[in-house]
């Protein structure tokens, strides 16, 4: 199998992990943040994945997700920010229909030239950035950051499909979600405070309706003057579920 397919997916030992920051997360997002009727419900040609093995299979069937896609919620039309190591462009990372994306590439471009950083990567990825060394182009994960913000993109919005060449391939729970690779990360538990708060800030003003955030290093305790919490609380006010994972919760 492609190695960078392995990472893309669950694999034994990840399994819990991945099914409450995905299927939970994205359940988030295609339920409690619909959008109004007609909107982010652009009518499209929906592949079927009845040939070769989605390798997300397992974690798909236990959250029921097949019932949201048969109701028409796939993701289309919204935008989940990943604020991990990174995110590999891969085939599996696609929109069926670039017309269903909630950012054009005119938007992120727009935003791009505001904020003077950014890069503007397809239309699945509108929007990558490296924080930890404020890079447009470094935005992707290595073997010394890890792979895990690849996992967790594949199985949130990942949306591959069957060829001939290529019988394996990933579906997420939101195959036509967007992705923002805010990359947080150059290694393991090496996440600054600044970094990450500057991230959720981004990724609400990129019009973000879901943020994912798993972090190397332990949370603090509350505290409103902490700028990573006071960054999630600016998300939560305009109206942004976040998931925020991390080695310690107290």
């Amino acid at each position: 199998m492609n190695d960078l397919v392995k990472r893309l997916c669950i694999k034994k030992g990840f399994i819990g992990v991945f099914v409450s920051a995905g299927i939970l997360l994205t359940l988030g997002l295609l339920i409690g943040f619909s959008s109004p009727v007609g909107a982010g419900r652009v009518s499209i040609d929906l592949p079927v994945y009845a040939k070769g093995r989605n390798e997300n299979q397992a974690a798909i069937d236990k959250g029921n997700v097949p019932k949201l896609w048969q109701s028409g919620n796939r993701g289309q039309g919204m935008v989940v920010a990943v604020i991990d190591t990174g995110i590999q462009p891969h085939k599996d990372f696609r929109l069926t229909s670039p017309g269903t994306a909630k950012i054009s590439r005119a938007d992120a471009q727009r935003m791009i030239a505001q904020k003077g950083y950014g890069r503007y990567v397809n239309s699945k990825i509108p929007f990558a950035y490296n924080y930890t060394s404020n890079s447009n182009q470094a935005t992707e994960p290595d073997d010394v950051s890890g792979f895990h913000g690849q996992h967790v993109a594949g199985i949130i919005a990942a949306n591959g499909r069957y060829t001939k060449k290529q019988h394996e391939y990933v579906v997420g729970v939101a195959p036509e979600a967007q992705l923002l690779d805010l990359r947080v990360s150059d290694m393991i538990d090496d996440e600054n405070k600044n970094d990450v708060a500057r991230a959720i800030h981004d990724a609400v003003d990129l019009g973000a309706n879901v943020i994912s955030i798993s972090l190397g290093i332990s949370l603090p305790n509350q505290s409103f003057t902490d700028e990573e919490q006071a960054a999630v609380q600016y998300a939560i006010n305009h109206g942004v579920f976040v998931s925020l994972a991390g080695r310690q919760l107290w």
